[in-house]
């Protein structure tokens, strides 16, 4: 029987795990100084690893010829662990064993030591799915455990696990793999198994994967049968129903034209090919991405996971097409992707945002009307004139009076918001920093200025990056993160244009101003307070 890929190439030491070098190297250092822990949490999405280190780990453990950490592979304990013929490594799937009964017969077994090995491993995958009185039976045992068990707890919602448990393990992180070491162990792979696979579609194919290894290997297993046994560019995209990049940079040029009738025949052709609407979105999405990084000077081929040619293409339509323009279609596409989501028509909704993309000047018009913020202010309204009386009354100035701010009130705010602004200094070092978090949102921040105000950070920037800043949370959560980091400091952040203000104005005193506004008031003209 054929075995798949991912099961064929799975880690059987350290060294053969891809992309994890910290956790690695942490794990083996334990193993050559015998301070084993007694409870693990690994966390982190799928694909990454956790399984596979906690089998090597298990292995590292109890071999009897450990070298630098790493299990030798060919003692009797490390086969019989690695073919399940020893019963002192155990794997439990928390998914469909969850109850409090399970978890109470693993505690009853704890109390025996090892047949074989000198540590017990328990393996809980998918740990989070426990039921609450399952925790607090496991619990227990990580409270107490004997010497010879070591759980280890492999979870991709580490949120979801009691902060009760997760206080008794040592915590390691699996990151999701960088899309060049993905396409590196590919192109490993089918070196060995003299499968033909081009860079580019390797490329593609890690990107595809979005950090996980497995997902990349499964993938490419589908490939090799399409084409016998070379995987093309072409090909991925055709398996994984991606649209061609030509086809995009066709569909985006008629969009920056402005050519509607061009964008729907390009849009009906790729679709035609049976694409998904949801897919194109995506694609789309993601082809603007690249198109507003290729835009900054220190972009480079890696961050975009497309061959050179691309890359050059890319750069070529930064020049042509505006970041705002670019931003905006990012924002509208996102929309429609999350409207998709939600179970409305695809392919209408797509539609409608091609239509907004290709109207761009209406678009930014009426959606700076309707993020404009309405000014009320207060209006004191002229009595009628049969109501007009010579002298106003001691009840009506009163009323007059709660509605009408004096001189000094209505200018204590911008006295006092100016008088605690400050510049702040660091703000070019804050800068310099998202470069290396975000290039995208440095090359936004890149003309702002900041000043600093009662618990604010003030930044005063174009349309472009306020529009950013609204509709991307995570953004703003960085911005914090990294203010926060230079001025030790957290701050909240708020959009604010500078005025200059004008002292030209003459000095009239309270008394005149009262004065004047009570003979305006009975002459019946309408007096607006700012």
């Amino acid at each position: 029987m054929y075995t798949a890929l991912y099961r064929k190439y799975r880690p059987q030491n350290f060294a053969q795990v891809v992309g994890q070098e910290t956790i690695v190297t942490a794990l083996q250092n334990q193993v050559n100084s015998g301070r084993i822990g007694h409870a693990y949490l690994f966390t982190g999405t799928r694909g990454t690893g956790k399984t596979s280190c906690a089998k090597i780990f298990a292995k590292a453990v109890n071999c009897l010829h450990t070298e630098n950490g790493e299990p030798c592979g060919v003692c009797e304990t490390c086969v019989g662990i690695g073919n399940g013929s020893i019963f002192d490594v155990v794997e439990i799937d928390a998914a469909s064993n969850n109850g409090v009964d399970n978890v109470r017969e693993l505690r009853e077994e704890t109390a025996y030591v090892p047949a074989v090995c000198k540590y017990k491993v328990y393996i809980i995958d998918e740990v989070h799915m426990l039921s609450g009185s399952a925790f607090n039976a496991l619990l227990k045992i990580m409270e107490e455990p004997p010497e010879h068990v070591i759980f280890i707890l492999a979870t991709t919602e580490s949120h979801k696990v009691p902060a009760t448990v997760l206080s008794r393990c040592q915590r390691f992180d699996f990151q999701r793999i960088p899309t060049a070491k993905i396409a590196g162990q590919l192109l490993h792979v089918a070196k060995n198994e003299e499968i033909k696979i081009e860079e580019n579609a390797a490329t593609l194919i890690a990107r595809l994967a979005d950090g996980a290894v497995r997902d990349a290997l499964s993938l490419m297993d589908t490939c090799i049968t399409v084409n016998n046994g070379k995987v093309t560019e072409s090909v991925v995209r055709s398996v994984a129903g991606i649209i061609e990049k030509g086809n995009l940079f066709d569909l985006s040029n008629a969009i920056n034209t402005q050519n509607m009738e061009e964008v729907f025949t390009q849009a009906e052709q790729i679709l035609s090919r049976s694409a998904e609407v949801k897919r194109l979105t995506e694609e789309l999405i993601f082809h603007y991405r690249n198109m507003l990084l290729a835009g900054f000077a220190s972009s480079n081929e890696d961050m975009f996971g497309t061959g050179a040619e691309y890359f050059e293409q890319y750069k070529q339509a930064a020049k042509e097409i505006a970041k705002e323009d670019i931003i905006r279609a990012i924002k509208t596409l996102g929309s429609t992707l999350d409207k998709i989501g939600k179970g409305a028509d695809p392919r209408i909704e797509f539609e409608l945002a091609l239509i907004a993309l290709c109207s761009a000047d209406a678009f930014v018009e009426a959606a700076s009307k309707k993020q404009a913020p309405t000014q009320i202010r207060p209006q004191v309204q002229p009595p009628k004139q049969e109501e007009r009386v010579p002298q106003v009354g001691e009840t009506q100035q009163k009323e007059v009076q709660k509605q009408e701010p004096t001189q000094s009130e209505s200018q204590a705010t911008p006295k006092k918001a100016l008088e605690v602004e400050e510049s702040l200094a660091e703000w070019g070092n804050i800068i310099e920093k998202m470069a290396q978090r975000d290039p995208m949102l440095y090359g936004l921040m890149s003309t702002t200025n900041a000043y600093i105000s009662e618990g604010y950070v003030l930044i005063d920037g174009n349309d472009a990056f306020m529009e950013f800043m609204r509709a991307n949370n995570a953004s703003a959560e960085l911005l914090k993160d990294i203010i926060e980091e230079t001025l030790e400091t957290r701050y909240a952040i708020k959009p604010y244009k500078k005025v200059e203000t004008d002292d030209t104005s003459p000095n009239i005193k309270d008394g005149d101003v009262e004065t004047l506004i009570e003979k305006l008031e009975r002459s019946g003209v309408p007096i607006e307070y700012d």
